[in-house]
């Protein structure tokens, strides 16, 4: 037998249900190496083995021998083409050898016998091949992940290789990523060189095996050969504010610059070309001229206000050729109140160019600083605040001009959108209003803004009808009038229709001018002695955001005429269409269960809002906790959550950016929408009773509104207090609940005051 391969891998491979053979070996030579991956076929860090026999081997067990790789055929469970016969004659004296390589469609190398007297060529084509024909690959590892592979830890594979392998060896150090081939593009693409910086230059001192570069600090972006173009194109320079200056005082390593400030883009040498070309100063502003209290390390300018290009020395030459002052409009007059600093000039308006000393040379004394827009040599009579007035009643217009009589007497009169006073001689004018709406050629005045009143709430018994009272005021007078809702009245074309509604409603008139103003308002009609409609018909459901996920349970039972919350829910209300207008609203609530000890409430004075997309963001809010909760509203708020009573009003300005919170009720402080009108200690600590019912009297009128709870069952008031409060003189009613199960509210009727 000439030869029997095998390798420790292949032996490492064995299934289980292959009978083990004893083998005696001689002249055999062992290689290791170790794999890192843990893709790889033996664990992490294991020693991979790869054998190399040359010699026969005698196997112990006539079962086993008979299939080994020999010189007679296949070994064990190898394929015959795996098999490379020396010579067909068992008792051939030609030796053979043994080379081993890597299939990557197995767990470990291939081991190939090549017979010596075969032509190289043939060898090397049977060695090459995996008996397809298909010639093998030569992979390395990448361990440094860079794209590149160590040369020095190569395969050769058919298929694809083990992960952590890449079809080149270009790598000249795979312990660094930063390092390989064509890392420093700018100094040599071809070459492996180290850029850790990722500025395209190499190392100039990197380690033993590395090709050196040219950057003097390859940890350094700023620092490379041509950073710094404006000084030296070839010296390897740092140019951190990338003004094309080197820095004058670089690290160890790198070449000093002419740069005085290398972190300001706006300092270096020449940057002040009206002040010093050479000198490295500090021009922010662009106009040239040097700052005069630069930062330290650049050379001091002459300019008095480097923030501004509009001043500087010589701005305005028409007050003084070489003083450092400001000319805005440019008219080469100095503006004569600048900033602390800049010399003052003569001009009383340095935001307009027609405005200067001299600008109306015909008024008297001349050289006096008026406006004159129209450029006829006459000052206006209604300039702006600090320039002389002149004697032009018309400023736009050349051909009008001194004693210019345009006008009648002490009258008001309209030029486009503004309402002028014309003086006691008619030779001239003030202004008096701009309009934002329009002027009124009648009598010279601005149009006011459009409003309308429909007046406080009316209560009627069942049955009867009433006249509505609409105010309007503003605009042209030319108003069209549109009520809502129209079936209940007798004519919602006019001012004052006849109301006979069949239960509580709310009325809304829409009021349009000849200018196309708009302005609304609202008025509820009451029954008296007839209980509000809470249904959901009638009213509507918020769940503020700041809860969360809405978590309600809102019923109605229009039996027992009562509202309830049944959940134990997030923060939630519930709006009713009709508005209290010096009225008052009275009726029971009851929390009617023994478990939970947190909100109930009202909200009143509700400012129109969308109430089908948005949450109120005006009104007044009072809300009862049973028991002490301290935190209520999180850690940055430790005194929410007492017991008592409180009165809030809010107000939300920015609903995007800032919208009502838990600390906005529940606070007993001020918050971003809300002020307190009385903290619990303010008002009353004590906490509702359960089960117990409780009358809610609360009377609001445009000036004030005055609070009464009472215990139903003794008729005690438990705290009553009266807020001179008018922000929100009338307003839309609603029902609160917060984390308090069984929430109810019933029986709520209104009188007109």
């Amino acid at each position: 037998m000439a030869g029997c391969l095998q390798t420790l891998e292949s032996i490492y491979r064995t299934t289980e249900n292959m009978s083990y053979k004893t083998c005696l070996f001689a002249h055999i030579k062992i290689e290791i190496f170790y794999h890192f991956t843990d893709e790889a076929p033996y664990p992490k860090g294991m020693a991979r083995p790869r054998l190399a026999i040359g010699l026969g081997c005698f196997l112990v067990g006539a079962s086993g021998c008979g299939s080994v790789c020999s010189d007679d055929g296949p070994a064990w469970a190898q394929n015959p083409e795996e098999c490379n016969f020396a010579n067909s004659d068992s008792d051939s004296d030609a030796e053979t050898t043994t080379t081993t390589t890597t299939d990557p469609t197995t767990v470990g190398p291939t081991t190939t016998t090549v017979d010596p007297t075969t032509t190289a060529s043939e060898s090397d084509s049977e060695a090459m091949t995996d008996g397809t024909g298909d010639p093998p690959t030569q992979y390395c590892l990448d361990a440094d992940m860079d794209g590149q592979g160590d040369p020095n830890m190569c395969i050769d594979a058919t298929d694809d290789p083990p992960p952590g392998y890449v079809p080149n060896n270009l790598d000249c150090d795979d312990s660094d990523p930063n390092t390989f081939t064509g890392a420093a593009e700018l100094d040599d693409p071809d070459a492996c060189m180290t850029d850790a910086d990722d500025d395209g230059y190499g190392d100039d001192d990197p380690k033993d095996g590395v090709t050196p570069g040219q950057d003097c600090a390859d940890d350094n972006g700023f620092a490379f050969p041509g950073a710094a173009e404006l000084d030296d194109e070839d010296a390897c320079m740092e140019d951190e504010d990338d003004d094309g200056y080197g820095d004058l005082d670089p690290p160890d390593g790198v070449d000093p610059g002419t740069d005085c400030i290398d972190t300001d883009p706006d300092t270096y040498p020449g940057a002040a070309e009206n002040t010093d070309p050479e000198a490295c100063m500090t021009d922010a502003d662009g106009d040239g001229h040097g700052d005069a209290d630069p930062e330290p390390g650049a050379v001091p300018g002459d300019d008095c206000d480097d923030t501004s290009e509009h001043t500087f020395p010589g701005a305005a030459p028409l007050d003084d050729e070489l003083a450092c002052m400001k000319d805005v409009d440019d008219d080469d007059y100095g503006d004569d109140n600048p900033p602390d600093g800049v010399v003052a000039g003569t001009d009383c308006n340095d935001d307009e160019p027609n405005t200067y000393p001299g600008a109306a040379e015909n008024e008297i004394p001349p050289g006096l600083c008026q406006q004159d827009i129209d450029d006829d040599g006459w000052g206006s009579n209604t300039p702006p605040d600090g320039v002389t007035p002149g004697l032009d009643c018309d400023d736009a217009d050349e051909s009008i001009f001194q004693l210019c009589a345009n006008c009648t007497p002490n009258e008001y009169f309209c030029k486009e959108d503004e309402s002028h006073l014309c003086n006691g001689l008619g030779n001239g004018s003030s202004l008096e209003e701009v309009c934002e709406i329009g002027c009124n050629p009648e009598d010279g005045l601005c149009y006011q803004e459009l409003m309308v009143d429909a007046g406080e709430s009316v209560c009627i018994n069942p049955g009867e009808s009433v006249q509505l009272q609409a105010v309007a005021t503003g605009g042209d007078g030319n108003y069209m009038w549109d009520w809502m809702p129209p079936e209940t009245l007798s004519d919602p074309m006019i001012e004052n229709p006849m109301a006979m509604p069949m239960g509580a409603t709310t009325y809304t008139v829409n009021v349009m001018d000849g200018l196309n103003q708009m302005a609304s308002d609202t008025v509820s009609v009451f029954l008296t002695g007839e209980a509000l409609e809470l249904s959901d018909e009638a009213c509507k459901i918020t769940n503020f955001a700041y809860g969360g996920n809405p978590s309600v349970n809102w019923n109605w039972n229009p039996n027992l005429v009562e509202l309830c919350q049944l959940a134990n829910s997030s923060p939630t209300a519930r709006f009713c269409g009709w508005s209290l207008d010096n009225a008052n609203l009275q009726g029971r609530f009851q929390v009617k269960t023994g478990s939970d000890d947190d909100y109930i409430g009202f909200l009143w004075g509700i400012q129109p809002f969308d109430q089908m997309t948005e949450e109120p963001k005006q009104f007044y809010f009072f809300g009862w906790k049973q028991g002490n909760q301290f935190g209520w509203c999180g850690g940055n708020h430790p005194q929410s959550g007492g017991s008592g009573m409180m009165v809030k009003r809010m107000d939300v300005q920015d609903p995007m950016n800032a919208p009502l919170s838990c600390a906005d009720f529940h606070d007993i402080n001020d918050s971003t929408n809300a002020t307190v009108l009385a903290t619990p200690s303010e008002f009353t600590t004590q906490g509702w009773l359960d089960n117990v019912p409780y009358i809610f009297d609360l009377t609001h009128t445009p000036t004030d509104f005055t609070i009464r709870i009472i215990r139903e069952d003794n008729m005690q008031v438990v705290a009553e207090q009266t807020f001179m409060d008018d922000t929100y003189p009338n307003g839309q009613v609603g029902f609160y609940a917060y984390s308090q199960q069984n929430s109810c509210f019933s029986n709520f009727q209104t009188s007109c005051l």
